[in-house]
């Protein structure tokens, strides 16, 4: 093999744990040029992989134009091997014009045809991975040797960025002896966040119990999102909240979440990002989400992940799991903080005493 294009178009999260695939195809053929086709809103998380060649960027141009110039650039490579991992329109197509004789994704009856192998996603999880990782190394092991697999997504900040942050919070009024807490108080979505009242209650425990300086990751045009949820905040709460102080970009606030202790909040990429830089987290799942596909590397020390499933199974039984996303409103409320109180002390004690 010369020339490998892996595909994941989309979320952060996603790219990030399908670099995965990019880190094992460099392993087997340390010569190959591993391409990598992402969307420019995710590039952050990658562009330093030392696993990766080159990112092949969307364009920003929506137009049917432009798309088919992005195709021919694709065809121009030559790929000996096509990875797509993402499996949607997008990349179908893109596969199917890359001209490469070998072409892997993941079985769909309307779109084998474009492949010449694809491979059925799996239930089964052989280690804390989970089944997103597991998934996505099925497309290029066989089955009998994913559970061998140790590899873990990396995220390379750079040594500018590092000193970018260093100093940034060396011009914040803070005290350094205390650890700093990423709290990731907004999902991706509505439906994947606490409630305003329910987080403030996260931040309202984490501030009771113990030193720490709370960071809050969310972009700017967030912000009354945010003031929200600090409106619901004790006030002892909020002289500990620094909700000023953020990442401008990707880049920054991976440098920051990089100088931080831990990373407590929902799930979501910034989870992701946090265990890719070697950050414990404590994750809060949306409760229409399925956690066995996304708890990666949970281990109840270094990575800790509370469900509403966990606590109240019966709310999931006769089927009401299926109406999960629509009912998430409900169930959230369910999901009360006295349920994992314990849970989210004991990290504490591990990691910011």
């Amino acid at each position: 093999m010369d020339k490998i294009l892996v595909i994941q178009q989309k979320m952060i999260g996603d790219v990030l744990v399908s670099s995965l695939i990019c880190a094992h195809l460099k392993n087997r053929y340390p010569e190959a040029k591993i391409h990598y086709a992402v969307h420019e809103h995710t590039k952050a998380v990658v562009e330093n992989h030392p696993s990766i060649d080159r990112l092949i960027l969307k364009p920003k141009d929506q137009s049917i134009v432009a798309f088919a110039a992005y195709l021919n650039t694709l065809r121009r490579e030559r790929y000996d091997l096509v990875v797509d991992a993402y499996g949607k329109l997008e990349s179908n197509l893109m596969v199917l014009f890359s001209g490469s004789k070998h072409r892997v994704s993941y079985h769909k009856w309307y779109t084998q045809w474009i492949y010449s192998k694809t491979v059925k996603r799996s239930s089964v999880v052989y280690s804390i991975a989970g089944n997103a990782i597991e998934d996505r190394l099925r497309l290029i092991f066989e089955e009998q040797e994913i559970q061998e697999q140790t590899l873990t997504p990396q995220i390379h900040v750079t040594e500018q960025d590092q000193k970018w942050a260093q100093d940034y919070l060396a011009d914040q009024d803070l005290d350094r002896n205390k650890p700093l807490v990423m709290v990731s108080v907004l999902g991706s979505a509505e439906n994947k966040s606490l409630p305003a009242q329910q987080m403030a209650q996260i931040l309202d425990h984490i501030a009771q119990h113990t030193q720490a300086t709370l960071l809050l990751n969310y972009i700017p045009n967030q912000r009354p999102l945010v003031d929200a949820i600090l409106a619901h905040t004790q006030a002892v709460t909020q002289s500990r909240i620094k909700p000023e102080i953020y990442g401008n970009n990707l880049n920054q606030f991976l440098a920051l979440l990089a100088e931080c202790s831990v990373l407590i909040g929902n799930e979501g990429g910034a989870v992701n990002m946090a265990k890719a830089l070697g950050r414990p987290t404590f994750t809060i799942f949306s409760p229409w989400i399925n956690k066995r596909a996304w708890n990666a590397y949970v281990d109840d020390q270094n990575h800790c992940a509370v469900h509403l499933k966990d606590f109240r199974p019966e709310l999931y039984a006769s089927g009401a799991g299926l109406q999960a996303k629509k009912n998430h409103q409900i169930l959230y409320q369910a999901l009360e903080l006295d349920l994992f109180s314990a849970e989210l002390s004991k990290f504490y004690k591990t990691h910011l005493y």
